[in-house]
């Protein structure tokens, strides 16, 4: 999972792939496409980027304001994090929290005019100037996931610790109505369908989750996937007729990348490499798969198209870790986390490597 609190985990997966010996690039092979790969032809670019936040702190999760402007993001020295604004370029960074708790995964709401972000495990919200802070969650919640946004942006939703247990949670923007919708069943990692009011997310023990969805009210729950494994980070395609996911069958098996039909109709494995694929995520038009594939302590992003005809290590850093791409939805440029400057940071590069398809 993904920093859920997002760097402490991917730190720790990282650490238990540095024994790993990474088969998929064509170094021992011949030239050949490497075993897994089914004919897909591997293109591995040379990195290209810029630091964006370019300071002494440490800068991660950042998230986009829907005009495509601006980014939010958390930074701070020993992971004592403050969220701060800057324009996409990286001018104009501006520290707007002094507060004592932990802070976490600022992300903007739909409309653009708040920011609502986890302050040690409580859900809060704020205008873009820092002011206006207020609590709007009652259950303390999970913060290794993203809070989610119905697409009008009136309703939360967030993984709870009600009890002890993981469960989907919704909340009204105006903190009103917090309502435990999987009271049965246990949920957690939730994600939002883009054009209805469908949310999917993650259910049962871990040897045996599945794919879920249900409405926003918690009825109509359906186990989408019926295998068990250990899956995670659901997201759905642009035009909502797909959800990516992470899957691995056994303890001792890989994460792979996969896709479903919105309606569990057919599932298809995108990828099969040594490795461990996660945390997908679509570019703008749906055509691209995104994730982070981690390899040998390091971890690059690569982009699998979906008829699985090119697979594209973008980043291809080889010894630093490349995480966690969100995409403008109104240029063709992709943000990321780096460390390769030795700190994280907040990086920019344009997509325009991508081959035709």
């Amino acid at each position: 999972m993904i920093m859920r609190f997002y760097l402490f985990v991917i730190f720790s997966l990282l650490l238990s792939c540095d024994s790993r010996t990474v088969t998929y690039y064509f170094d021992n092979n011949n030239g050949e496409p490497p075993p897994g790969s089914d004919g897909i032809q591997i293109i591995n670019l040379d990195f290209s980027g810029t630091n964006i936040s370019h300071d002494f702190r440490e800068s991660a999760n950042a998230s986009i304001s829907p005009d495509g402007g601006r980014l939010v993001y958390q930074s701070g020295v020993h992971r004592n994090f403050e969220i701060y604004l800057m324009n996409i370029d990286g001018s104009t960074q501006t520290n707007i929290t002094n507060n004592p708790g932990n802070i976490n995964l600022p992300v903007f709401t739909p409309d653009g005019n708040n920011i609502v972000y986890y302050r040690d495990a409580d859900v809060y919200m704020m205008d873009l100037s820092g002011q206006d802070q207020r609590r709007i969650s009652i259950v303390p919640v999970d913060i290794n996931f993203p809070v989610r946004f119905s697409p009008d942006g009136t309703k939360a939703f967030v993984t709870s610790l009600d009890g002890g247990r993981q469960n989907i949670t919704v909340i009204n923007m105006d903190g009103s109505g917090e309502q435990n919708l999987t009271p049965v069943s246990g949920g957690l990692d939730v994600n939002i369908s883009p054009n209805s009011e469908t949310l999917v997310y993650i259910s049962g023990p871990e040897s045996n989750q599945n794919i879920y969805t249900m409405d926003f009210s918690g009825g109509n729950k359906r186990n989408l996937s019926n295998e068990s494994g250990d899956y995670r980070d659901p997201v759905y395609s642009p035009d909502g007729n797909l959800i990516a996911y992470t899957k691995r069958v056994t303890a001792t098996d890989f994460n792979n990348i996969f896709i479903i039909d919105a309606d569990g109709s057919q599932q298809i494995q995108l990828t099969n490499v040594i490795a461990d694929d996660l945390i997908p995520v679509f570019t703008p038009d749906g055509k691209w798969i995104a994730f982070n594939r981690f390899f040998s302590g390091f971890s690059d992003i690569v982009f699998i198209d979906l008829n699985r005809t090119y697979e594209v290590n973008y980043t291809n850093t080889i010894s630093g870790f490349d995480l966690l791409p969100i995409f403008s939805k109104t240029q063709p440029l992709m943000f990321f986390q780096s460390d390769i400057d030795r700190d994280f940071d907040i990086w920019l590069t344009v997509l325009d490597k991508l081959p035709p398809l």
